[in-house]
């Protein structure tokens, strides 16, 4: 039982330490690093569909049409990722912007459906839907600063996950320290112990 406990105990620290880094490294990443990120693996795509092509072509009889249509995608995004990297950036963060104002209107909907059966929190639905629009619409017309500010906030909220993990796994370990009886079966043994002696 102790054993099991540490391995998971040691499990637990390592998710948090990737979470803690990758986090960082959300926050710390700009654009650049993020354009060169995207133009690596725009590369890589278009390599590896080069060699699915040629695997389609020369492996005639263990190839089905499937792996010429993948290799031919691979081509065709990986070009666009590395040719016009910060393009595919701005067009992500509007593409969240677009989500965004339609869950607004969505809300905003739902608010006035809230308002028609006299429901007193209508009114917070409607400015929560507004303050989504807008959100929405900043999104859109400042993609590049607003992809930013996405990555920011999730590598924080990452940080923010790791520190949680690796402070509640432990103060468990402290909690079992200062109460040995519940590993390895003692604490079940003292309760019959204390159950023989009241009898």
């Amino acid at each position: 039982m102790r054993t099991l406990f540490k391995n998971g105990q040691k499990e637990l620290y390592g998710i948090s330490l990737i979470l803690v880094i990758f986090g960082l490294l959300l926050i710390i990443l700009n654009t650049q690093v993020l354009t060169g990120v995207l133009q690596i693996i725009g590369y890589a795509l278009c390599a590896l569909g080069a060699i699915l092509i040629i695997y389609f072509l020369f492996r005639r009889g263990n190839t089905f049409l499937s792996t010429l249509v993948i290799g031919i995608l691979c081509v065709i995004i990986g070009y666009f990722f590395a040719r016009d990297p910060a393009t595919i950036l701005s067009m992500s963060s509007t593409l969240i912007g677009l989500v965004l104002i339609v869950n607004g209107i969505l809300h905003m909907r739902t608010s006035l459906h809230y308002h028609d059966y006299y429901f007193p929190q209508w009114k917070g639905a409607l400015i929560y839907g507004i303050l989504v629009i807008l959100v929405g619409v900043v999104f859109i017309m400042r993609p590049m600063a607003s992809l930013m500010w996405i990555l920011r906030f999730s590598g924080a909220a990452l940080v923010v996950e790791g520190m949680a993990i690796a402070y509640g796994t432990h103060s468990f370990s402290s909690h079992l320290k200062q109460n040995p009886q519940f590993i390895e079966g003692e604490f079940t043994e003292k309760s019959d112990k204390k159950e023989k002696k009241e009898i």
